[in-house]
């Protein structure tokens, strides 16, 4: 009985692998072009994520040297 399951299961799996249920609906000169643009998407959301850390590292350094030039009101600033 397991052998049957297992051999049904083989046998009919290829069929519920397709990539996508909804690729299926449309043509295949859609499909290259989905492909293309996930596929530029995937590739600049790191870059992007990337380049928000590095502003925003940019924008800490920038705002620490700020208030380290500001003279706190407490202390004289002449010698």
């Amino acid at each position: 009985m397991r052998v049957a399951v297992a051999t049904a299961i083989l046998v009919l799996a290829p069929r519920a692998a397709l990539a996508c249920p909804v690729c299926g609906l449309v043509g295949v000169e859609d499909n290259a072009t989905a492909y293309v643009n996930m596929s530029i998407m995937l590739m600049a959301l790191p870059l992007g994520m990337i380049l928000g850390v590095v502003i925003w590292l940019y924008r800490s350094v920038r705002r620490a040297e700020a208030g380290a030039r500001i003279p706190s009101p407490g202390r004289s600033t002449s010698s």
